[in-house]
């Protein structure tokens, strides 16, 4: 594997290997170890964008004053100035979104973290099913869930087991966004 230059690049490779981790974690303990790596990580949890700003003001810089200049001389853009500026745009816009993509990509992991450890915490597992499947059972168990929109979307399920000492049934539960079924 080659070892990454930068800052960036052993940040991306530090979140990589870290979602990585917490996709597979079976325990807290596997959590820790993943948070443990960010610990160590021995420099800023934030990418340097300072030559993608630096393109992106360029560029915006540069399409004011070459349409600046066209429309002061001749009161008109040309076709090839307007394109040149299309492309100057796209250029601005492509390095701010691509800053942006990337700087959430820590806040996402962040919160997968979060949710792992709140499964954890709460005795949950994610249930992969068929989203028509678990949609109709849904439908069929709860009126309000039919409700003829987008709204029915499911984001997630979770299931997991309430063993109660006063009580001497074990509950199995399963939460969607909005519901939780029980089943006894």
């Amino acid at each position: 594997m080659v070892e990454p230059k930068n800052h960036n690049q052993k940040l991306s490779a530090l979140l990589a290997s870290v979602k990585e981790k917490v996709n597979i974690a079976q325990d807290q303990q596997q959590l820790i170890e993943a948070i443990e790596l960010v610990k160590a990580f021995g420099g800023p949890l934030k990418f340097n964008h300072g030559k993608r700003y630096a393109v992106a003001i360029v560029a915006v810089l540069a399409g004011f004053i070459i349409a600046g200049v066209q429309w002061y001389q001749y009161r008109h853009l040309s076709s090839g100035t307007t394109i040149l500026l299309v492309l100057l745009a796209i250029t601005a816009i492509a390095m701010m979104v691509w800053s942006w993509r990337k700087n959430s990509s820590i806040s996402n992991l962040a919160d997968e973290l979060f949710q792992q450890d709140l499964l954890f915490d709460n005795g949950l597992q994610q249930v992969s099913v068929e989203p028509e499947e678990a949609a109709s059972e849904l439908m069929s168990r709860f009126h309000e869930f039919n409700r003829g929109n987008y709204s029915q979307e499911i984001k997630a399920l979770f299931r997991g087991i309430i063993r109660e000492k006063s009580m001497p049934l074990t509950i199995t539960f399963t939460i969607s966004t909005m519901w939780i079924s029980v089943l006894r």
